[in-house]
Formats: C-alpha cells, sequence, structure tokens
C-alpha cells in the first residue's frame, strides 16, 4: 500500500473541508480501481508569522510564506508522521505473528509505502529565488528530498463560494499532483494531468486518468 499523506498548511482553509476533499480523492482512487493508492489525512501544520519574507514584485512589495520553508515543515512533519505509523505497524504485525508464527515480518512491512506528503496552502507563496507567478503558472510544486516526495498545492485559484464547487476543484487537483508524484507528465487528452488553459476548462474536466496515463500510473504505482 502506498500511502500519500495530505496535510492542511496554515490557518486560511477549513479543516472540515479538507476532509471532503480526501476522502472525495480516495473515493476516486477505489472507484478507478487504484486499491495500492490511498491519502492519509495528517495533523494540521501551523505555520508562525516568522516565516514570512517580502519580496518585490511588479505589482509592489509582497509577503507570503517561503516555498522553501514550507518545503522543510513538510519534509519533517513527514519523517515525524512516518515513524509513528511505521511502529504502530510493527506493533499490530507482532500481534498478528503470535497467531502466524510464519508472518515473516520485514515483508510486511515493507509493504507498506509512506514517502510522499502533500501540503494544501491557501495563501500566496513566495521563493527566495526570482518571484514565481503562482496564480498563473504554479499551482503545484514537488521537491524531492531523498527518498521522499514533497508536493505543495496552492489552492486559492480554485477558491469559490459554492462549497461542493470548491472542493471539487482542490479534489481534481490533488488527483493531479499524485500522478505527477507517480511519474506522470502533462497530458493533451481528455485527462486529469491535461493542463487546463482557464478555470473554466478545469471545471469541464472529469476526475479520471486517461487509458494512457492509468496503465502508466499502475505501473509505476506497482498495482
Amino acid at each position: 500500500m502506498e500511502f500519500i499523506g495530505i496535510a492542511n498548511v496554515g490557518n486560511t482553509f477549513d479543516n472540515r473541508l479538507i476532509f471532503k476533499v480526501y476522502s472525495k480523492v480516495n473515493d476516486y482512487l477505489r472507484e478507478n480501481g487504484l486499491k495500492n493508492i490511498r491519502l492519509l489525512l495528517l495533523k494540521k501544520i501551523n505555520l508562525s508569522p516568522a516565516y514570512l519574507i517580502t519580496i518585490d514584485t511588479q505589482d509592489g512589495k509582497m509577503k507570503g510564506y517561503s516555498l522553501e520553508a514550507l518545503i522543510d515543515l513538510l519534509y519533517a512533519h513527514l519523517l515525524e508522521e512516518r515513524e509513528k505509523i511505521l511502529m504502530d505497524r510493527e506493533y499490530n504485525l507482532l500481534i498478528k505473528k503470535e497467531l502466524h508464527p510464519e508472518l515473516k515480518l520485514e515483508d510486511e512491512i515493507n509493504k507498506l509505502r509512506f514517502d510522499k506528503i502533500l501540503g494544501i496552502v491557501n495563501f500566496p507563496l513566495v521563493s527566495r529565488n526570482p518571484y514565481f507567478d503562482f496564480y498563473e503558472k504554479f499551482l503545484g510544486i514537488h521537491k524531492k528530498v531523498g527518498d521522499k516526495k514533497i508536493m505543495v498545492l496552492s489552492i486559492k485559484p480554485f477558491y469559490s463560494e459554492e462549497e461542493e464547487l470548491f472542493v471539487e476543484r482542490v479534489a481534481k487537483g490533488v488527483l493531479h499532483e499524485i500522478g505527477h508524484s507517480f511519474g506522470l507528465e502533462h497530458c493533451k487528452n481528455a485527462c486529469i494531468m491535461r493542463q487546463p488553459k482557464t478555470l473554466r476548462e478545469w471545471d469541464l474536466t472529469k476526475p479520471r486518468f486517461c487509458g494512457d496515463c492509468f496503465v502508466r500510473l499502475v505501473k509505476n504505482a506497482g498495482e
């Protein structure tokens, strides 16, 4: 089983909404037969104002949270949660082994993989590098740290006062990032990996992978 942690970062996104996103994405994965990939809902990550930085943009000075700092926080969060889950897994397997002595603990533990985390943010992201125009180009960012994959998804461009529409947009964004985390590139087919030019186009996109992307995802996920 491949777990992908999802965490609400900051204080601007309702925990109730992130739970709805988490549930919807896992439903999509199950309904599409991707039984070995599951989101794992992690505790919220609070951010201190100390992480704010100021940069110069074409529109004047802008304050935001450093992308580099977010990646560091998410990486530390992944390691902390991963250790807890693996310890719980090992404990449960030790109990199970008492009933099934033939059970090979190392093989069973290795079946569980938890090396990816996705942070949901609802605020501007900035970088110590030249300014990223996030709202037009960079909704999702991936960073590999060792053998761990860190993802950040900025959801502010998806905002709608219609809650279900907002949740649907974010859920599709999460599925898109999951695809990237398993090596999928942008796709030109009717596919969740298609890069939309407008929000309207995103709303019309179905929450599913095309045949080519699905086959590659299944292969890369070891389904």
